[in-house]
């Protein structure tokens, strides 16, 4: 930090639609910040994903992990709207499994209800949950 700054510069990576929320949080925390979108987060077309949808309505998945909560916005926004209703409540039937606070936070807000979340919100953290 120089003498003519009085907060520390912290420069934020992040996707655009973050970077609001992530300025905030560092002034809140007394840091200068420079935001940088580098970041671009874009829904992917997938030949399973059909396969999915259904497996989880016809009851066929005893668990489903969701890892981000982009993976539930972009999940919920690739599914018809006439199937949307029948897909969480099939959601709520089986166990849902959120890697951590956000995620779960995302299932929440669309009425999808948590088995549970493991201690450590990570890869290796999900497998010992699993486990």
């Amino acid at each position: 930090m120089t003498s003519q700054r009085t907060r520390p510069v912290i420069a934020i990576m992040r996707p655009e639609r973050y970077l609001e929320e992530s300025a905030k949080l560092a002034e809140d925390m007394g840091f200068e910040p420079i935001l940088v979108p580098m970041v671009q987060l874009i829904e992917k077309e997938s030949e399973y994903f059909d396969g999915f949808v259904t497996r989880v309505i016809d009851g066929l998945s005893d668990y489903v992990i969701f890892t981000s909560a982009n993976g539930i916005i972009f999940t919920l926004n690739q599914i018809e709207l006439s199937q949307k209703k029948k897909f969480i409540d099939a959601l709520n039937s089986t166990k849902v499994i959120a890697i951590g606070p956000n995620t779960k936070k995302e299932l929440e807000v669309n009425g999808i209800k948590i088995h549970s979340i493991p201690d450590v919100y990570s890869t290796h953290g999900l497998l010992d949950h699993l486990c």
